[in-house]
């Protein structure tokens, strides 16, 4: 019998949010609200559902275009990328993988801060390679500095990529202008490697000091941007990622993608959900007054809460989470405990809709006052 890869054997996969109808079987309950998966509450565009009346009539039994061309002719004309700039992915969790499988062998490395998004890191491991992690501060910000030394003395030709997810999911920690700046004249001095951010939560970001990566693409042709239509558009369910970079870096990875990873209807509703910038608007602005309702009574319940620029909060409870998470599931509340990243006492909350915020902050006061 064939032998398991070693680097497979001791994957740990990815951890979903815990579906709604699990919940509702598990614990004998109609009423349940998630908040654990950084979705939309506003859901996808009107637009979305429309085009997709009209698509399931003509779609559904040809193949989709494998060129995505519609799509990739949409996104280039808002976002002033070239078509061939772009790679259209079933998700940017494909993107990773698909990066990766252009530019690696196994036994490469790839390297990461610690608690950043963990999708790279197992992607990593499923292609039998070694992740290197930088340590963070303790205030779960990254420590830039301390990246680019390890640029300048420790790389090595086994590594090849660096992925930083700005902003970052679990933590909110974001990069910032000087650091951004700071890190790609790192990048600039070796061309032995790929620098990827991963902007999935670009439209919800606030802070005057962000550090936008993208006005370095033209000046480093070895940094790529991965985008997402999964958050500010609410098309989580249909998986449309983005890869924008140089044409010559891009290029293998639409070789090595399967032709037809974006199926058709998501192609369909990207193109709708594109046209319709106002709800992306009504989106931001929702998660924008989730976020500042959940830093007010988070923090009059004495939790340390951290600062964010997803359409998420990191809240402390100052104990073991798994207790809590329990009985805010026996609650019909769906939260994201950390205990994956190593922060044991740490919840992420989602944005909702003010009426579901306002049930899960209801809970939360009630489990924690319970002890």
């Amino acid at each position: 019998m064939l032998e398991v890869a070693p680097k497979i054997k001791t994957l740990v996969p990815y951890v979903t949010g815990k579906p709604i109808e699990e919940t509702q079987r598990e614990y004998g309950i109609k009423k349940v609200i998630k908040l654990a998966s950084n979705e939309n509450p506003l859901g996808a565009s009107p637009k979305v559902y429309s085009a997709l009346k009209k698509a399931l009539k003509q779609k559904l039994h040809l193949y989709p275009d494998g060129a995505c061309f519609e799509l990739k002719k949409s996104y280039s004309k808002i976002f002033g990328f070239k078509t061939e700039e772009l790679v259209f992915g079933n998700g940017s969790d494909e993107l990773m993988g698909l990066l990766l499988q252009a530019y690696c062998q196994p036994g490469d490395s790839v390297v990461t801060f610690q608690n950043s998004f963990v999708a790279f890191k197992i992607s990593a491991q499923a292609h039998c390679l070694n992740t290197f992690e930088i340590k963070i501060k303790g205030d779960l910000q990254y420590d830039v500095e301390a990246l680019i030394l390890f640029i300048k003395n420790d790389w090595t030709p086994k590594h090849k990529f660096i992925y930083l997810a700005n902003p970052n999911n679990p933590t909110g920690a974001y990069i910032t202008r000087e650091q951004m700046k700071a890190l790609v004249d790192a990048v600039l001095l070796r061309r032995d490697l790929i620098l990827v951010i991963d902007e999935a939560y670009l439209e919800f970001v606030r802070a005057n000091d962000y550090g936008y990566a993208e006005k370095f693409l033209k000046t480093c042709p070895n940094l790529v941007l991965l985008r997402t239509m999964s958050k500010a558009y609410g098309l989580a369910g249909l998986r449309v990622g983005i890869l924008i970079g140089n044409p010559q870096v891009i290029e293998p990875v639409a070789k090595v993608r399967t032709p037809f990873s974006v199926n058709g209807l998501a192609q369909v509703a990207g193109v709708a959900a594109l046209s319709d910038p106002n709800h992306v608007k009504k989106s931001v602005k929702l998660a924008w007054a989730g976020i500042e309702y959940y830093n007010s009574e988070l923090k009059k319940m004495g939790l340390k809460v951290y600062p964010s620029q997803g359409n998420f909060v990191l809240f402390d409870c100052g104990r073991d989470v798994s207790g809590i998470f329990e009985s805010l599931l026996k609650r019909g509340l769906i939260l994201r405990p950390l205990k994956n990243y190593g922060l044991n006492n740490l919840i992420r909350l989602s944005v909702g809709t003010m009426k579901n915020n306002k049930f899960a902050i209801s809970a939360i006061k009630k489990v924690l006052a319970k002890g």
